[in-house]
C-alpha cells in the first residue's frame, strides 16, 4: 500500500501489514518532472514499524541515521506524519490502540525543581 502525503513535494509512504505489525519506509519527494509530474527523485526519511502494543522502532534519514528538518513548517510536517503513521498503523492492523495509548497531542510542560529551574533530564 502507498499513500502520498503533503501533495507534490511531500512523502510517499509504502506500508506493509500484517496482523500485530505494521511496517513502512517513508520517502521525501524531492523532485518531480515538470511535464508529467513524475517523481524522478526521493529521500529516505523514516523507516519503521509499529506494533499492536505501541511500541515502534525507527530508523531516521540516510544511512548514518541523520535527518534535517528546516524550520517550523518541516517540524510541523513531521508531526503530522507520525500522528498519520500511529493512526494509519492501527487502521490497517484493523485495532484499536489499548487504553490510553489513543493518539493525543497534550504536551506537558517540563516540571519545576524546588528552586524554579527546570528538571535536567540528564540527557544534555
Amino acid at each position: 500500500m502507498i499513500y502520498n502525503m503533503f501533495g507534490d513535494f511531500g512523502f510517499l509512504i509504502t506500508a506493509e501489514p500484517k496482523e500485530h505489525v505494521v511496517n513502512f519506509l517513508v520517502e521525501e519527494i524531492t523532485a518531480r518532472d515538470a511535464e508529467n509530474n513524475e517523481v524522478l527523485e526521493k529521500e529516505k526519511y523514516i523507516e519503521g514499524s509499529i506494533k499492536w502494543d505501541s511500541c515502534s522502532h525507527f530508523w531516521f534519514g540516510d544511512e548514518d541515521k541523520y535527518l534535517h528538518l528546516c524550520g517550523v513548517e518541516d517540524f510541523q510536517k513531521h508531526v503530522q506524519l507520525m500522528e498519520f503513521l500511529y493512526k494509519k498503523a492501527f487502521e490497517l492492523m484493523g485495532r484499536k490502540p489499548l487504553d490510553g495509548e489513543e493518539w493525543s497531542l497534550e504536551i506537558k510542560e517540563p516540571k519545576e525543581d524546588e528552586q524554579g529551574e527546570q528538571a535536567d533530564s540528564g540527557n544534555n
